[in-house]
């Protein structure tokens, strides 16, 4: 049952922070450009957003608003992804005391601050897992409350396909957020040892965190190349390599892994580690490969570096089934509305 009339608009109360950098920012980004026409978005924030935020949200008829003014309209259905603190601010109770459904989405494979309290207290009216994994980890907390699995959607347009064939030097890389908890403890190393010739390795993002986890290596500027946060737009980045390997540290799991995904629809061929959801974004061998070990992600990234046809035939099929697959706009539309909409 759909919890507003056929013609109007569902007054869309929505908590995050649209961004081009982060996995949960550049979903909403994805998620407003499907949804602005369909319901009445409004999105609070804590603090006023850059001028070129401002202005994509004003061009797609958001309107903005401070936390103390939730709600605006005493009416429609609360929309809230990974917002740090959350429950913290008041606005679930608010939610509650108004009669607005809230809809959450933590995105992470850990719980917020006082996320299992407001669980307790029945202040959630749904949740939306990313993926099968990730439902694992929180469904005896959310035993009672109704749930969803929502894909994430990457749009395809912004992550153009790159004919790599003839190109030098040959690039393995990652873009991720610049966590230490997720890379691996012997990081550089393992790095190193994908290399066959004389291929680069080229980073992003990296800090002074990483930095100083890895204080014990010296990184060659005739090797690597590493870029801080924002250094390039993430399609531009993706872009410029073709293996994107993405060993992982040993206390994260990855919930789905949104630059996988960008990474294969440019075309860069992904190596991924198994026990996460990326293995259920490739077909191992066809669009990707799947390690068990380091061995295997030293094995199948050197493989591609050495033998172009294979290189070239497995970035075709990334983009392919990347763009066929994973981002089927119809389908996770079709699985937003039946969040928002039906009770």
């Amino acid at each position: 049952m759909s919890n507003f009339l056929p013609g109007s608009k569902l007054t869309l109360h929505l908590f995050g922070n649209p961004s081009p950098l982060g996995g949960a920012s550049t979903k909403l980004i994805d998620f407003i450009q499907s949804f602005y026409k369909r319901y009445r978005i409004i999105n609070y924030l804590p603090r006023t957003p850059p001028d070129d935020m401002a202005a994509f949200l004003s061009s797609h008829d958001v309107e903005i608003k401070q936390y103390s003014d939730f709600p605006a309209q005493n009416e429609g259905v609360c929309l809230a992804v990974c917002v740090d603190k959350f429950f913290e601010t008041g606005i679930p109770q608010k939610a509650r005391d108004h009669r607005i459904p809230l809809v959450w989405s933590n995105e992470m494979m850990w719980l917020f601050p006082g996320e299992e309290d407001a669980v307790k207290c029945g202040l959630i009216s749904k949740v939306l897992y990313l993926s099968p994994i990730q439902k694992r980890v929180f469904q005896n907390v959310y035993k009672s409350v109704s749930s969803m699995i929502v894909d994430n959607y990457v749009n395809p347009a912004y992550f153009k396909f790159v004919d790599r064939g003839s190109r030098e030097p040959f690039t393995i890389g990652r873009l991720s957020r610049p966590d230490p908890l997720k890379y691996p403890i012997n990081f550089p190393t393992l790095y190193e040892s994908l290399i066959s010739k004389s291929e680069r390795l080229k980073i992003q993002s990296w800090s002074s965190d990483l930095a100083a986890e890895y204080s014990w290596h010296y990184f060659s500027p005739d090797r690597w190349v590493l870029q801080e946060v924002g250094a390039e737009p993430a399609n531009l980045f993706l872009q410029s390599i073709d293996v994107f390997s993405y060993p992982l540290g040993h206390r994260f799991i990855e919930s789905w892994g949104r630059s996988t995904v960008e990474a294969m629809l440019t075309g860069c061929v992904p190596v991924v580690p198994s026990g996460h959801h990326l293995e259920n974004l490739l077909v191992h061998g066809e669009s990707g490969f799947v390690c068990q070990n380091d061995d295997d992600f030293i094995k199948w990234t050197r493989e591609l570096c050495a033998d172009v046809s294979l290189f070239m035939k497995m970035s075709r099929s990334a983009a392919q089934y990347s763009r066929d697959v994973i981002c089927n706009s119809e389908a996770n539309c079709r699985l937003w509305i039946q969040a928002l909409e039906e009770w």
